[in-house]
């Protein structure tokens, strides 16, 4: 049996008072020490011994309680109490705000993805369908003001997803890699957010999305730099708003190779998606821009001569009438929606990995692992603190 020993103040000062310990003192009964200081007994393990400073209890050592403490903190735990390290305010603070920004950034990035499914958005490039998005900015005045209506442009949604991927990133590099489940599940859980982040990136900053209204034999360029050219051929099906025209078919030109596109068949290729997305009717009258209509209703416009015509169009019929009656040519348009996503496959596979290293991640306990590590990581002792030995 060893024994722990600590020294404190005794009544008569500079002797040492041997107590009730089994070893008999030197000649003398006492022998000159520090100031100040006594004997105390305390069992311990074999081979262990623990040295406090004066304000400090000795604990009992066990293979549950081998961490940093701080002087002073053994007063209030009994015996064989495990101890754990404590965190700063500083550092509790830190990582509240850490965890905090991480919260805010997914929520952010959740909420756009959603908002671009329940507000109209801003397309992009052609003319007719900028003139068509400006309406919506009347009709949801409070969503245009917080940048809803253009969530792709906007900078809380982009900022939100950099900072993922840079947390990310650092979570993926800082932790060492061993092989055991746990590790290799959380390894594969970043990296798999990490694909998706990229593919969402490499959308946000070379995609395009967008309408083109389009007559029969009308062209139109979609692309940042007009890499597509769409040309409008016709219906396959006459275009009606219920029974079988319901579900738009026809004949277009993509890139001047022609091809039949509908709602469930869209054209696929290079990171392109072509689909019909609505029909109308335009009316063209001599000495006028021609008027497109996407439902029944009038409109008034002025010819070049400067008289006022009203202007009636019945979508489901096709038919016309002016006031005053004035000759009149009316064709069927169509709405082909157009949209370039290249990093779709990069998402979906990264979507994927998630779900299947999410649910290992937490079968082989990791998320327990990875929490307690945040808790209860070491830090460097300060003056003051004492370390058990072995």
């Amino acid at each position: 049996m060893s024994y722990a020993v600590r020294c404190c103040a005794n009544s008569e000062g500079g002797k040492r008072d041997w107590g009730d310990t089994p070893h008999a003192p030197p000649a003398g009964g006492s022998i000159p020490c520090t100031p100040g200081v006594r004997a105390q007994r305390r069992s311990v393990p074999a081979g262990k011994i623990f040295l406090e400073s004066n304000r400090v209890t000795p604990v009992k050592i066990t293979p549950r309680n081998r961490n940093y403490t701080r002087a002073g903190e053994s007063d209030k735990v009994k015996a064989g109490q495990q101890l754990l390290p404590r965190r700063t305010t500083r550092q509790n603070a830190v990582l509240a705000a850490q965890w905090s920004l991480l919260v805010l950034c997914v929520a952010a990035l959740v909420f756009g993805s959603l908002a671009v499914r329940y507000w109209p958005q801003r397309p992009d490039g052609d003319a007719t369908a900028l003139a068509e998005f400006s309406g919506k900015l009347v009709e949801h005045p409070t969503a245009a003001r917080l940048g809803l209506l253009d969530v792709r442009h906007a900078f809380w949604y982009n900022l939100a997803g950099a900072a993922l991927a840079v947390w990310a990133l650092n979570e993926l590099l800082a932790t060492p890699l061993r092989f055991d489940r746990s590790s290799l599940a959380r390894a594969a859980l970043l990296s798999s957010g990490l694909l998706w982040l990229t593919g969402w990136g490499w959308t946000q900053s070379t995609g395009w999305w967008g309408d083109l209204f389009l007559a029969p034999g009308q062209s139109g360029l979609a692309g940042t730099s007009g890499d597509l050219e769409v040309t409008f051929q016709e219906f396959l099906v006459p275009p009606a708003p219920s029974g079988p025209g319901r579900a738009l078919s026809m004949r277009v030109a993509v890139n001047g190779k022609p091809v039949e596109i509908a709602v469930r068949r869209p054209y696929r290729q290079g990171g392109w998606r072509v689909e019909p997305h609505w029909y109308g009717g335009v009316v063209q009258l001599d000495g006028a821009p021609p008027l497109y209509f996407g439902r029944s209703e009038s409109r008034a416009i002025l010819l070049s001569d400067g008289r006022r015509i009203v202007v009636t169009l019945d979508m489901e019929t096709l038919t016309v009438s002016t006031a005053p009656p004035v000759p009149v040519t009316v064709i069927w348009f169509a709405v082909v929606r157009a949209a370039y996503d290249p990093g779709r496959p990069l998402r979906q596979v990264g979507l994927l990995g998630l779900i299947a290293s999410g649910a290992a991640f937490v079968i082989t306990g990791g998320n327990r692992v990875y929490l307690s590590s945040l808790l209860y990581r070491k830090r460097r002792r300060k003056p003051g603190e004492v370390r058990h030995v072995g």
